[in-house]
């Protein structure tokens, strides 16, 4: 299983504002370790798992580099492919609850290829091209509120 830690931030702890739209709405750092030697890519998925609409998905990005093991804060992943999110924007939007605390998860997924899919992909399609060459995978999961 791969093990997802943050510089920014523990596992099942608040999330730093600087991290979410109350901030300065930048996607935080990421190692990820315990990699399969046979990774040929990544793929990242951020959403609210308390979102009362259904999914939500803050962040979505595939055929990052397996050598790309840190993620570092405010990283644009030229070197990656940047996947369309809830808010209709490419990249990170950072959790923007309005009421009580919610609950989000960054999994992130090694693969042994690499996805031939458009940029405006969903989530749905992502996991679907996914589902036969998942390696293993790995998830953080963090707190925010509007207060």
């Amino acid at each position: 299983m791969l093990k997802i830690t943050s510089l920014a931030f523990k596992s099942h702890s608040e999330i730093p504002k600087k991290y979410t739209c109350y901030g300065e709405n930048i996607s935080p750092p990421l190692n990820i370790s315990n990699v399969p030697e046979k990774t040929k890519s990544f793929v990242v998925v951020m959403q609210n798992l308390s979102s009362p609409s259904g999914r939500w998905l803050n962040w979505l990005l595939w055929n990052i580099e397996p050598q790309n093991t840190f993620i570092p804060e405010n990283s644009k992943l030229e070197w990656s492919t940047i996947g369309l999110n809830s808010f209709k924007e490419y990249g990170y939007s950072g959790p923007c609850p309005s009421n009580e605390k919610h609950e989000f998860q960054i999994m992130i997924y090694a693969l042994s290829d690499v996805l031939f899919l458009d940029k405006d992909a969903s989530v749905d399609e992502v996991i679907y091209a996914m589902e036969k060459i998942t390696l293993t995978q790995g998830s953080i999961t963090f707190y925010s509120s509007a207060s």
